[in-house]
């Protein structure tokens, strides 16, 4: 499945080795970020105290593990969504979200927020986790038919 992360997302993963992290690193699904999103997920995770205070392991390994998750995804440059951004302010219960939207908007892709704010508006389809967990599960369960026995 391919769709578009915001933030909270990547903050969550990185915090806990949690159900946030599983899909992010299923090479099954693909996703997409704001260039900017990456840029400042990096800086913070070297800069904010706070933030390695809460990872809650060494800072080699947290870079470890945001290394894993930066990889996971592919940055887009604001030029390729900027038309949508207008769309997307209007769209947004906060102006910080609209990027996310817009980029969903122009790539017609899902987004996987935890964030309620996107669930107010109606044009991008917001996933949750379990939608992302669904879906890495074929969707035809194989049956196995065993001939009747012979006892």
């Amino acid at each position: 499945m391919r769709a578009v992360v915001d933030a909270n997302i990547l903050l969550s993963a990185l915090l806990k080795d949690s159900i946030t992290r599983k899909p992010l690193l299923d090479p099954r699904h693909s996703f997409l970020a704001p260039e900017h999103l990456l840029v400042e997920f990096s800086r913070h995770l070297q800069t904010d105290r706070e933030c390695a205070k809460k990872i809650k392991v060494g800072k080699e390994q947290a870079q470890q593990v945001a290394g894993s998750l930066l990889a996971a995804l592919t940055a887009v440059p604001e030029k390729e969504y900027a038309a949508f951004l207008p769309q997307a302010l209007r769209l947004a219960a906060h102006g910080e979200d609209a990027p996310y939207l817009a980029l969903a908007l122009a790539r017609k892709l899902p987004l996987w927020s935890y964030d309620k704010g996107f669930r107010k508006q109606h044009r991008v389809k917001v996933l949750s986790v379990s939608d992302l967990l669904a879906g890495a599960v074929p969707a035809k369960p194989i049956r196995y038919v065993f001939p009747p026995s012979t006892l």
